[in-house]
């Protein structure tokens, strides 16, 4: 916990140095999260309106924190300023992950997580748990922004989403997105992933 009203935390992609997030708790104009999620949209490029949340985890525990600022809006459930300040200490260090997800009943497809990963369970080449070595990289990044943003492509995808998006053999939805060149953006396949994949994330006439 910082001494003082300011904390630097540190975030980066796999293959770039690290980049500051200063929080203000003195601030009383913009909230700790929102304040993370300004930052955040600056390194990153990605459009503030397209973030859902954050999930930071530190030291085996987990702060979630909720984009008040989004397309579209849920109940939101931030841990309070004094629980984040106590968990967070100038230096910590994190690297990026990002979860796109494919959303049902709004205007846009798709938003997307950015969680940030204590750097010593997210560095070097080896893939962790809860971080891809290969879904941290600026390149990695810029195809989501590119998925998150394009209006053409989501209206040629909406023109053949089936009307019903769960049947007895599962998402209809997203095993659609294989079509469109997408689904290895959607919910991270990396090889160490838990979940079995049952079906492929791309065409194999596709790289």
């Amino acid at each position: 916990m910082s001494e003082n009203n300011k904390t630097t935390i540190k975030v980066k992609l796999s293959d770039e140095d690290y980049h500051d997030i200063v929080i203000d708790w003195a601030d009383e104009t913009c909230e700790y999260h929102q304040q993370i999620f300004q930052q955040l949209v600056a390194y990153t490029g990605i459009p503030i309106l397209y973030i859902n949340c954050s999930i930071i985890l530190k030291d085996e525990s987990a702060i979630l924190m909720e984009n008040t600022n989004r397309l579209w809006r849920a109940e939101i459930l931030n841990h309070t300023e004094e629980t984040v300040r106590s968990r967070l200490n100038d230096g910590d260090c994190f690297t990026l992950h990002f979860d796109v997800d494919l959303v049902s009943g709004y205007d846009h497809l798709f938003d997307t997580n950015v969680n940030l990963i204590d750097s010593s369970d997210s560095h070097g080449n080896e893939c962790k748990q809860f971080w891809c070595q290969h879904q941290s990289t600026r390149v990695y990044l810029d195809k989501i922004i590119g998925t998150l943003t394009n209006s053409e492509l989501q209206k040629k995808i909406k023109a053949e989403l089936p009307a019903e998006r769960y049947s007895v053999d599962g998402d209809e939805w997203m095993k659609l997105m294989v079509n469109f060149n997408i689904k290895q953006y959607l919910g991270g396949y990396c090889t160490l992933a838990a979940v079995r994949q049952e079906f492929r994330p791309y065409l194999p006439h596709r790289g």
